[in-house]
């Protein structure tokens, strides 16, 4: 099945949060199903557009907004565990790398 397949429904009827902006080195979007049971988050580096040169491994982080500080929630890709105050005061990592300057996290609340 392919990613967006996965959560397309969370995308077109889900909570949308935009985290960030364009002036930010990274911004993204957050969608979040009712219940907050499943988030989708989609980053990108804006440190590309406008033309300065990637840092490859340097770590960038977004702040989630709207998530229960007490509950602890699972990247469906990595299974990284993370809690939703760590989420909301420091940020969700991304590494970015010389290949990829975008990605798509799925979190899953426990």
């Amino acid at each position: 099945m392919s990613r967006y397949k996965e959560i397309r429904d969370l995308l077109h009827h889900g909570e949308v949060r935009l985290l960030g902006t364009p002036a930010d080195a990274t911004c993204g979007i957050q969608y979040e199903e009712e219940g907050g049971t499943r988030i989708a988050v989609t980053a990108w580096n804006t440190g590309r557009l406008d033309g300065a040169p990637l840092v490859p491994g340097r770590a960038a982080r977004l702040r989630l907004r709207g998530l229960d500080p007490a509950a602890r929630y699972t990247d469906q890709r990595t299974e990284a565990v993370h809690s939703g105050a760590h989420l909301l005061h420091y940020g969700l990592p991304f590494a970015w790398t010389a290949q990829y300057d975008a990605e798509l996290v799925v979190l899953i609340r426990q």
